[in-house]
């Protein structure tokens, strides 16, 4: 056997030896294949930050648009709130002038009925009252058959007949 190349019987010392070799080995391992995929980790966390930064100025310069939109909204919505109120508000006016002035013509027109009319004409038109009655009555009555007539009028005599104050002898 070559001088270099010899068997160690202390199984401490060996047992050692190969630990430190063994650990050696899981660093070395450790170290060069994570070196790689911590780089490339590294890499991928800093692309998503970046991203992740662009995302944020998008979503900034976004709402700032979307607030400019919403003040002008704002604006659009008051002005035409004011037009509106205003167009109501001259619409109202103006129906209620109409109505007050027709109201007012109602009431003169009224007071001046009442003003010119006398006692003579609530008379006459009483008359007018009864004469027209009166004329619906006997037109009923004259269209009535000749048994219906002789009916009716035995029924007024009759009815004329109890009211009557004045006693048959």
């Amino acid at each position: 056997m070559p001088d270099f190349i010899q068997l160690n019987t202390n199984f401490l010392e060996t047992n050692v030896v190969n630990i430190f070799l063994l650990l050696a080995l899981l660093f070395y391992v450790n170290t060069s294949s994570f070196k790689v995929r911590l780089a490339e980790r590294q890499k991928e966390i800093e692309e998503s930050l970046d991203k992740i930064e662009e995302d944020i100025v998008f979503a900034s310069n976004f709402s700032e648009e979307i607030n400019e939109y919403i003040k002008l909204r704002y604006v659009y919505l008051k002005e035409w709130r004011d037009f509106y109120d205003s167009e109501r508000e001259a619409l109202v006016s103006k129906t209620y002038q109409i109505i007050k002035k027709d109201l007012d013509e109602v009431f003169q027109n009224t007071e001046n009925l009442l003003e010119n009319l006398d006692t003579n004409a609530v008379a006459n038109l009483k008359k007018q009252l009864l004469l027209l009655i009166s004329g619906i009555l006997l037109r009923k009555f004259l269209s009535l058959s000749k048994e219906k007539k002789a009916e009716v009028v035995k029924k007024i005599l009759l009815s004329l007949d109890k009211d009557s104050s004045i006693k048959k002898p």
